[in-house]
């Protein structure tokens, strides 16, 4: 049994790599090749940044493009964590960071804390608020970054 369940995950690994390589090569040719990202319209994003930790809401607009401030500043590759869930709920998540890490002035979304400790604050919020909410899988991260580059 395990040696059926370790060939199933060399297979998914190389299906990922196959996605990535076919977005890169997309991309570089101009390709309008989307990636799927599960047809949700609300997520909050976090992302380690020198000794903080940036997090942030990303709402896809009335015309169904996502703003540009998320295409500028997700940098490639560095995403702790995804998530959808309802826009009040995500706003809502955000009060509670700014709260928990008592942030106001210049950068208010720049939580004194490494990105392990904001991914567990998040998840932890959520559970117990009883907020539905998706994590978005890692892959899916990086096939984000290659068409928002």
């Amino acid at each position: 049994m395990e040696s059926n369940s370790s060939s199933l995950k060399e297979i998914e690994e190389l299906r990922k790599k196959l996605e990535v390589s076919e977005a890169l090569l997309a991309k570089s040719q101009n390709r309008p090749v989307e990636p799927a990202l599960l047809d949700h319209n609300f997520l909050a994003y976090g992302y380690e940044c020198n000794d903080h930790s940036k997090f942030g809401n990303s709402f896809v607009n009335s015309n169904g493009q996502r703003p540009k401030s998320h295409k500028t500043s997700v940098p490639n590759l560095a995403v702790g964590y995804l998530i959808y869930a309802s826009k009040k709920h995500l706003q809502d998540l955000n009060r509670a960071i700014k709260k928990c890490y008592k942030l106001t002035g210049r950068n208010p979304e720049h939580a004194p804390c490494k990105i392990d400790e904001l991914k567990s604050f998040v998840y932890k919020y959520m559970d117990l608020m009883k907020y539905p909410y998706i994590k978005e899988d890692i892959h899916q991260l990086k096939l984000l970054n290659i068409f928002l580059k």
